[in-house]
């Protein structure tokens, strides 16, 4: 839990795993919502809702593309399947970028 009154922006406010290539996107999108947090005078914990709301979906998907390809059992199957239908990559990668 934060403490009252903390205002967290970029990586501190959310991690997106690095193989999404996300991460100043999401910085910048963090920052922007902040910006908007603070013009509207919402409190800390409203803006965390907002960016959670915003963010949260992809974040969810790429970590748990990042969790299945760290495990060694399915990943000769998943690069093997990503090879033959190339639209799945491109379907994961727009869901693990907010697409």
């Amino acid at each position: 839990m934060d403490a009252p009154g903390l205002w967290r922006v970029g990586d501190p406010a959310m991690v997106t795993p690095s193989l999404t290539g996300e991460g100043m996107s999401l910085a910048l999108g963090s920052a922007r919502c902040l910006a908007d947090s603070l013009c509207d005078g919402v409190t800390p914990e409203v803006y965390r809702t907002r960016l959670r709301k915003a963010f949260g979906r992809q974040l969810s998907i790429a970590r748990a593309f990042e969790a299945l390809l760290q495990r060694e059992r399915p990943q000769r199957p998943m690069v093997h399947s990503l090879s033959a239908l190339p639209m799945l990559l491109r379907a994961g990668a727009g869901w693990s970028r907010g697409g």
